[in-house]
């Protein structure tokens, strides 16, 4: 089992955004090319290594319920976990420089990474890596927090420049107020992250130990949206649009309600507020929402949505949806309107 190690830059500026470790098992070649299986687990670091979170821990889970990721499997992703941290933590290749390189040019230069990094295929999942020396906890920080700097930790993986001026915003449809998330959300937050049916299909429940730091980060995260009914003044649900981090040029849709309003076309109204949204702020992005292939009422809520269905993964049990490339604004604002008009609802759980 190994990872590789990507960088990430503003496409217009070349400025460092994010380092991002993705685990996966070693590529091997076939008859008809190369293989692989990603691991879902992700580690995204700060450009200055100051900090770093853990990406898809929620599918990951899910991933081990399905028995996609066996028991020997899991031990060596665990192992691979610690390496990878503790390489930023000793700020050792390729983590030794300052930040990820800048735009490179025909001429330019290129970093060159290690060809490899002590794959732990040399030693069973059981055995000590030795190249790790007491590694911090999973979920720590790379070093301590910078109360100069606040807010830091939320910004790293969801901070897309392409918001900055659209940033804060409110949406309204006929029947809700979709706002920026607040601190004073965090009920429902709670609510919405430990409701075994809101995450049947995004990994189950968030863990306990994580919701404080989850709550804390919501509140500073442009484009994630609470759905308020405009009558009623009751949040009911949250909506977010984010970088694709598997793609430049992608956003991501998701989305979670309360069971109790469940059926009554608010996610679908909301959604729809979204989509047309960050179809005006960023007409040259792709919006995608990816989602289980047995979750049926969200996947038919994207389609009725003018979402198509554009990648199947039967590994993952995933299917990814995006607004068609040919579609304009005018028609993406019919396709949208039709749709808030079905009574429907789709399910409380968001694509994942």
């Amino acid at each position: 089992m190994t990872f590789s190690i990507h960088t990430f830059q503003d496409a217009a500026t070349g400025e460092p955004q994010y380092w991002y470790v993705n685990f996966e098992l070693p590529y091997t070649r076939t008859p008809i090319g190369l293989d692989t299986f990603d691991l879902f687990v992700d580690l995204v670091v700060q450009p200055d290594l100051s900090a770093h979170r853990w990406k898809d821990l929620d599918e990951y889970a899910q991933a081990r319920r399905l028995g996609l990721i066996d028991d020997r499997l899991h031990a060596a992703v665990e192992t691979a976990r610690q390496r990878a941290v503790a390489l930023v933590q000793e700020r050792a290749l390729p983590f030794c420089e300052p930040g990820p390189p800048g735009p490179l040019t025909p001429r330019g230069r290129h970093r060159c990474f290690p060809t490899t990094l002590e794959s732990s295929t040399r030693a069973e999942p059981d055995t000590p890596n030795k190249a790790v020396h007491d590694p911090a906890p999973l979920f720590s920080r790379a070093t301590p927090p910078d109360p100069r700097r606040p807010g830091i930790w939320s910004r790293m993986t969801t901070d897309p420049k392409w918001l900055h001026p659209h940033w804060p915003t409110e949406l309204s449809t006929p029947r809700l107020l979709l706002r920026p998330v607040e601190t004073a959300d965090s009920g429902l937050l709670r609510a919405l992250w430990t409701d075994p049916e809101v995450r049947r299909f995004l990994g189950g429940p968030v863990p306990t130990d994580q919701l404080a730091q989850r709550q804390q980060d919501a509140a500073s995260q442009r484009g994630h949206f609470t759905v308020v009914l405009t009558d009623a003044g009751q949040a009911v649900g949250r909506v977010t649009l984010d970088p694709d981090h598997r793609a430049a040029g992608r956003a991501e849709i998701s989305y979670e309600f309360l069971p109790a309003y469940a059926g009554r076309g608010y996610a679908g109204e909301a959604v729809g507020a979204v989509l047309r949204w960050g179809t005006a702020v960023a007409p040259d992005h792709q919006l995608i929402a990816v989602t289980q292939t047995t979750n049926t009422r969200s996947r038919r809520l994207l389609e009725r949505l003018g979402l198509l269905a554009t990648d199947h993964s039967s590994s993952t049990a995933r299917a990814r949806f995006s607004t068609p490339p040919h579609l304009d604004d005018r028609a993406l604002a019919a396709a949208l309107s039709e749709a808030a008009l079905l009574p429907v609802d789709a399910d409380t759980a968001a694509p994942a």
